[in-house]
């Protein structure tokens, strides 16, 4: 890896930095018109405060005795339904402004850098899924989930091992609402190693696993809400009591009955599914104390989770600053979810000068310690641990 270092800072000071210091007069342009737009949107918030304090609410604080009904509602008209989506339209465009121009920056920056990282670093960046989507879904340390979002992606080589970075979001989508269930970064990368049994490490108290729709007591209380509405319907229509509506009684009984039926069903699967991994105890406590280890197979699992690689681990969660971590070892795969809000991977910053080093410091300790798991499996597989 010191070897590796020299070789990114070489690239970066002979090919990369020169072109991000072209870029300079573009950034300050783009600050300077994003401003603009966004005083521009905040002055037409408070013009029309002011025209909403002067024209309607000032007739009530003046302690007008009347107002004639057609004034009243065109007061009530502005000042209820016109000035709220103004201010609401107005403050919806200045996020969008903001945020649509740190996004055109930052596709900026990465077209410029693009070629010289895939010539010599073999990185290749996408604001697109370009490649098969990743088994999430059998990897088991992902929440279910019906909708997935690619932002930016990153394929890449190192030690003739390739390796996958994206940035997702999952949602479950209702019929009325949705809800996103993951956030972040997903980093893939083989294992060189035969896995015969699956092992999922997740940080403690992250329940957001195995395809979970929700907690199993809370599906067995809904199974018994349901069941009950459905066998008191049930009796209600039975008893004769029903003068009218009979029939949609009867019908809505059943409907519960299955609805409960259902849900159990769902929760026994999930059961089923959560006793098929077994809780693995590692001889390292501060790392049990912090992760915990469920496997289809006790012996697998220790020869798998090392010493080294809990470090590596320990790792990535420094780099990518996140409080939890969660990864999964099957087939000759191993996928590491990192939830995250921050953008991760990115070389320049709107509001950072170019050839601030920060940027690339960051950008450096994150790649690294992507080669550094790859580098001990590389080394693992040499000697067969």
């Amino acid at each position: 890896m010191d070897n590796f270092e020299n070789i990114f800072y070489d690239i970066y000071n002979q090919k990369i930095l020169p072109k991000l210091g072209a870029l300079e007069p573009q950034r300050m342009k783009m600050i300077k018109t994003l401003v603009f737009k966004e005083v521009l949107l905040l002055l037409n918030i408070i013009l029309f405060a002011f025209i909403a304090y002067k024209f309607a609410f000032n007739n009530i604080f003046a302690g007008n005795s009347y107002i004639s009904p057609v004034s009243g509602t065109l007061y009530a008209i502005f000042t209820f339904f016109i000035f709220p989506g103004i201010v609401i339209a107005s403050a919806m465009g200045m996020h969008h402004i903001f945020r649509n121009t740190i996004e055109e920056f930052k596709k900026i920056v990465k077209t410029a850098c693009a070629k010289d990282l895939e010539k010599e670093l073999s990185i290749k960046w996408s604001c697109k899924n370009t490649r098969k989507n990743l088994p999430f879904e059998i990897s088991d340390i992902f929440p279910a989930y019906n909708k997935i979002e690619y932002d930016d992606t990153m394929n890449g080589k190192y030690l003739d091992t390739e390796f996958d970075v994206q940035e997702i979001k999952m949602i479950m989508e209702g019929s009325k609402e949705s809800s996103t269930v993951f956030k972040g970064i997903v980093v893939c990368i083989p294992s060189n190693k035969t896995v015969n049994a699956q092992t999922i490490i997740t940080s403690k108290r992250d329940t957001a696993i195995r395809n979970r729709i929700m907690p199993i007591p809370l599906m067995f209380l809904l199974c018994l809400v349901f069941l009950f509405i459905g066998i008191l319907g049930l009796k209600i229509v039975l008893s004769g009591e029903l003068t009218h509506n009979v029939l949609k009684a009867f019908f809505y009984s059943i409907i519960a009955i299955i609805t409960a039926l259902f849900v159990f069903s769902l929760a026994i699967i999930q059961i089923k599914n959560e006793h098929r991994l077994q809780k693995v105890k590692l001889e390292d406590l501060e790392f049990d104390k912090k992760f915990n280890v469920n496997s289809e197979n006790q012996v697998e699992a220790r020869y798998l989770i090392t010493t080294a690689f809990m470090d590596r681990l320990q790792n990535f969660k420094t780099v990518f600053g996140t409080k939890n971590i969660k990864c999964s070892f099957f087939n000759d795969k191993v996928i590491f979810a990192i939830p995250t809000n921050k953008d991760l991977f990115e070389i320049g910053n709107l509001f950072i000068p170019l050839t601030d080093k920060k940027q690339v410091e960051k950008f450096y300790e994150e790649l690294s310690s992507i080669y550094n798991m790859i580098d001990y499996f590389k080394l693992t597989e040499k000697t067969g641990l």
